[in-house]
């Protein structure tokens, strides 16, 4: 009984043992088991976080390679629009350089041999055009070559297409008359001297005035009379040089006479239309300079002669009341002429039937007639 309790008591010892040892066994893989995944679930949200200040980093990594791109971009466009501008002056400053060796220094007397040709800025078809001038126009040759001439001309320089200069004096097939259809389209209010050395001065130029009924600007009716007085004289015989065929023109009343004067015409005649505050008053004149002119006394006869001339037959073609021959010393298209001079008023734009009849195609004609065969009566005793 002793041996059976002992060997019992064994047995449970042992059994207690084995049972301590297997609790103790599950308790540690357990902790273990929970251990692992708090740390699993540490290092997932760890992991997580990593991803994100990565996305992050990239998005400002990215945006700051735009900007400097942009910069970039921006700094090549800038770099490239300097060196356009460099490269321009520099193209401006080799294209003086080049017009300066291609022409040739000289010094001489030219004429234009074309009905009208243009002087310009520089040696260009595209350069502004510095004055219009016309046939057997006297000018000083500066610089040659063989498509451009630098010419200087009432101390104005500019150049014009070679083709249309010659260094022989044109000699005219018969009498030259110089023509200018007065006034513009603009006016130019600025001051010039009444004559050479006058202190007394006028606008350089006017648009003139217009017809009370029809609206007619005079300038217009000036360069239509003109047009059709030259068509006539030509055929008549002469060589006839127009101071300007064109509205949108820019000369004034001095320069227009230096274009008669350079010209090589033997007398100037100056196509107006008259106006007055008195709508009654009607008829045509001519104007010359007085015997005592103190720019031109010298053309006096002459310039009487021929404004006479021409309004006795403008009188007997058209019919108009004769107002007679007006002296005067203040008028600047006058006193600056070199060759003798007339001015014609046609007639009164300020009176209602007289406006009519300026704008009437056939009386055109009929003051054209008048004003030709004053010259050619001039012309048979000069």
């Amino acid at each position: 009984m002793k041996r059976l309790s002992k060997t019992l008591k064994g047995i449970l010892f042992i059994f207690a043992v084995i049972i301590l040892f297997t609790g103790c066994g599950k308790a540690d893989k357990s902790d273990n088991n929970s251990e692992a995944k708090i740390q699993d679930e540490v290092q997932t949200r760890e992991g997580t976080q990593t991803k994100e200040d990565i996305q992050t980093k990239d998005e400002k990594s990215s945006k700051i390679e735009e900007t400097k791109e942009a910069l970039n971009i921006k700094e090549a466009a800038a770099k490239k629009e300097k060196a356009k501008k460099e490269e321009n002056k520099k193209t401006k400053v080799q294209k003086k350089e080049a017009e300066k060796k291609a022409l040739k220094e000289v010094n001489e007397t030219v004429y234009v041999t074309a009905s009208s040709v243009n002087m310009r800025e520089s040696s260009s078809v595209e350069a502004k055009v510095v004055q219009t001038l016309t046939k057997r126009t006297k000018l000083q040759r500066i610089g040659f070559s063989s498509e451009w001439s630098k010419v200087v001309l009432d101390g104005k320089e500019g150049y014009i297409s070679s083709e249309f200069l010659t260094t022989e004096e044109p000699k005219a097939a018969g009498r030259v008359v110089a023509i200018d259809a007065g006034h513009q389209l603009h006016g130019n209010s600025e001051q010039e001297p009444i004559g050479p050395g006058a202190s007394a001065t006028k606008a350089k130029v006017t648009s003139g005035t217009s017809g009370c009924v029809t609206g007619l600007p005079e300038y217009k009716l000036n360069l239509t009379v003109s047009l059709k007085l030259k068509e006539e004289l030509i055929k008549r015989g002469y060589e006839v040089v127009m101071i300007r065929e064109t509205h949108e023109v820019n000369m004034s009343n001095q320069e227009r006479a230096a274009v008669a004067n350079d010209s090589g015409a033997e007398i100037f005649v100056r196509i107006h239309a008259n106006s007055s505050n008195n709508s009654g008053v009607s008829g045509a004149l001519t104007i010359c300079p007085t015997a005592n002119n103190p720019y031109i006394s010298n053309l006096y006869t002459e310039s009487k002669d021929l404004s006479s001339s021409v309004i006795n037959n403008i009188v007997s073609s058209t019919g108009a009341n004769n107002k007679g021959v007006l002296e005067l010393d203040n008028m600047s298209g006058i006193n600056w002429c070199k060759i003798p001079v007339t001015i014609v008023e046609m007639g009164f734009m300020s009176n209602p039937s007289e406006d009519q009849l300026l704008a009437d195609d056939s009386y055109q004609n009929k003051m054209v007639q008048g004003i030709s065969n004053g010259i050619d009566e001039y012309f048979e005793s000069h």
